[in-house]
C-alpha cells in the first residue's frame, strides 16, 4: 500500500533521465564508479582488464563546463533588487535563507539546478511560533520568512487543480534530511516528509517500527494561514509533467557520454600500439632461454638484449596507426559538437538580425540563455510577493535585475567565429558586427563581398580551439 513516502511515477521517471547529469557532475570519479552503466563491457572482456581499461578513461568534462559557463555569463552581475522593493524585504535579501546567504548567491545555485534538472523550487517559508504572538512581538524576536531551496529530486508527489481556470497547486510532498548528533562523533540522519496543503502542513519522519521495520509517523502539523502553498517553481526545460520538465542539456550530457566512451576505446588502441617484442632462439651467456630456469635473459627499456644463438632474431611489432588517428579526430569533433552546443544556447535564436541586434555591441538578443535569465526574473518576483504576503508588507514584493548583457564570443579566436559561422551557427550580420568590432574587417564592408571573399578560404578553416576558448569559466560575481 502507498505511503506519504511514495513517489509519483512522474518523480521516478524524470528523475531516472537525470542520472546521466547528475553522474556527469561528479566527474571522472562518479562516471567510474558508475561502472558498466556508461562504459560497457566488451563481450569476451575479463572483468580486470575492463577495470584497467575504465580507470585509464578520461573525461572531459564539458557538460559540467557549459552548465558553470552558462550560470556565469548570467551572474557576472549581481541580482539587483528595484527601488520598489520593500525596505524590509530588501533588509532580509542580505541573508536570504537565514543560513548566510545574500540574494545573488542562494538564486545562483536555484538557476544552476534547474538548469542542469530542467526544473527546481523556492518554498517561502515561516518558522513555527507558539500562537497568541502578534506580528510585532515577531519582529521583536526577528521572527520573518525565509527562502529554502527544494531540488526536484526531494519533490515526490503533487496535486494540480483547475480553480478558477488555473492551475493551483493543492498539495506537494518533498523529502527532507536532518543530521543529529549521534554520541560524542557520529552524525546520524533523520529522513522527513513535508506535506504541504493550501490551509495546513504535516511532517512525517521515518522511524523504527515493530520488528525493526520503518514507518513513517506524523510528527508535526498546523496550520497555513496564507490560503496557499508558497512555493515557486523554476522551470527551463520542455515539461514532462506539472512539476518535471526536461533538461535544458539533455542533449549535450549524451554527447558528453559518447565522448567518454570514445575516450576509452582510444586510449586502449593507444596502448596496444606500443611495439611488441618477438624474439626467437635468444638465450643467455650460458645458453639459456627466456623463462628458463636461471636464464639472465632480461628485456625492458634500458636493456641491451644479447644472445649467443647465431640463429637469434628479435624484432619489434606495432600496430598501425590509422583506427587511433580516426579515433583523434572524431574525438575533436565531439569536443566542437559539445563546444558549440553551448556557445549556440548564448546566440539568437533566429537567424537574422534585426537592424537594432546590429546596432547593439552585445550578442544577447533572444537567445535561450536570455530565456531563461528572464524566466528567472519573473519567479524572483513571485517569490518577493510571496515573502511581502508572509510579512503582511501588501500584496507587491517589487521587482528585480537579472543581468542579460552576455558576451558568447569574449576570449574566441576570429577564425574560430568565421567557421561557426559558415557552419551556421552564427548568423552572418552578427558575426560580421563581431568582426567590426575587433577591427578584424572594415565598418564599411558589405555582406556579399564577405562571402564572397570567404568562399576561396573555407577549406582552411578549422574550429580546433573553440572548446577550450568556449569551455572557459568566468570568475563569479563580485559580493555574492
Amino acid at each position: 500500500m502507498a505511503d506519504v513516502s511514495t513517489p509519483l511515477p512522474e518523480h521516478t521517471a524524470h528523475q531516472a533521465r537525470l542520472d546521466l547529469p547528475n553522474t556527469l557532475m561528479g566527474g571522472a570519479w562518479d562516471m567510474r564508479k558508475a561502472g558498466a552503466k556508461y562504459l560497457p563491457k566488451e563481450p569476451a572482456e575479463s572483468q580486470k582488464a575492463w577495470e584497467i581499461r575504465r580507470d585509464r578513461t578520461s573525461l572531459f568534462n564539458a557538460f559540467k563546463r557549459t552548465l558553470e559557463k552558462l550560470v556565469g555569463e548570467v551572474f557576472s552581475k549581481n541580482v539587483v533588487l528595484g527601488e520598489d522593493v520593500p525596505p524590509k524585504i530588501a533588509e532580509w535579501c542580505e541573508n536570504i535563507d537565514l543560513q548566510g546567504a545574500n540574494l545573488t548567491r542562494f538564486v545562483r545555485e536555484v538557476f544552476k539546478a534547474a538548469l542542469k534538472d530542467g526544473v527546481t523550487h523556492i518554498l517561502i517559508d515561516y518558522p513555527q511560533t507558539e500562537g497568541g504572538e502578534t506580528r510585532a512581538d515577531e519582529q521583536a524576536k526577528g521572527i520573518r520568512s525565509y527562502w529554502v531551496h527544494i531540488r526536484s529530486s526531494q519533490v515526490i508527489g503533487w496535486i494540480i487543480e483547475i480553480v478558477n481556470g488555473k492551475k493551483v497547486l493543492q498539495m506537494v510532498r518533498f523529502r527532507e534530511t536532518l543530521q543529529i548528533p549521534d554520541g560524542d562523533y557520529g552524525v546520524k540522519e533523520i529522513n522527513r516528509i513535508r506535506v504541504l496543503l493550501p490551509d495546513r502542513f504535516e511532517v512525517w519522519e521515518e522511524q523504527e517500527g515493530t520488528g525493526k521495520k520503518k514507518e513513517w509517523v506524523k510528527i508535526e502539523s498546523g496550520a497555513l494561514t496564507l490560503g496557499f502553498i508558497p512555493i515557486v517553481t523554476i522551470m527551463l526545460g520542455e515539461p514532462l509533467s506539472a512539476m518535471t520538465a526536461l533538461s535544458p542539456l539533455e542533449d549535450l550530457a549524451e554527447l558528453n557520454l559518447a565522448h567518454w566512451k570514445l575516450d576509452s576505446d582510444y586510449r586502449q588502441t593507444l596502448h596496444q600500439m606500443v611495439p611488441m617484442w618477438f624474439g626467437k632462439g635468444i638465450t643467455d651467456a650460458q645458453g639459456k632461454a627466456l623463462g628458463e630456469a636461471g636464464s639472465q635473459v632480461v628485456t625492458g627499456a634500458g636493456h641491451l638484449i644479447h644472445s649467443t644463438n647465431t640463429e637469434a632474431d628479435l624484432k619489434g611489432i606495432a600496430l598501425e596507426s590509422d583506427p587511433a588517428d580516426a579515433m583523434g579526430r572524431e574525438l575533436n569533433a565531439l569536443e566542437e559538437k559539445m563546444a558549440l552546443f553551448g556557445l549556440t544556447l548564448m546566440l539568437p535564436k533566429t537567424g537574422q538580425v534585426t537592424a537594432t541586434q546590429a546596432g547593439q555591441d552585445k550578442s544577447e538578443n533572444d537567445s535561450a540563455l536570455r530565456g531563461w535569465a528572464m524566466i528567472l526574473k519573473d519567479c524572483l518576483e513571485l517569490a518577493l510577493q510571496y515573502t511581502a504576503a508572509w510579512g503582511k508588507l501588501g500584496n507587491k514584493g517589487g521587482s528585480v535585475i537579472v543581468n542579460t548583457d552576455f558576451r558568447a564570443f569574449s576570449g574566441i579566436d576570429s577564425t574560430i567565429l568565421t567557421q561557426a559561422m559558415i557552419a551556421g551557427k552564427i548568423p552572418m550580420g552578427l558575426w560580421l558586427r563581431e568582426m567590426q568590432r575587433r577591427g578584424t574587417i572594415a565598418d564599411d564592408v558589405d555582406e556579399t563581398e564577405v562571402l564572397a571573399m570567404l568562399s576561396n578560404e573555407q577549406r582552411n578553416l578549422n574550429l580546433q580551439g573553440l572548446a577550450g576558448a568556449f569551455l572557459r569559466v568566468p570568475s563569479a560575481a563580485a559580493g555574492t
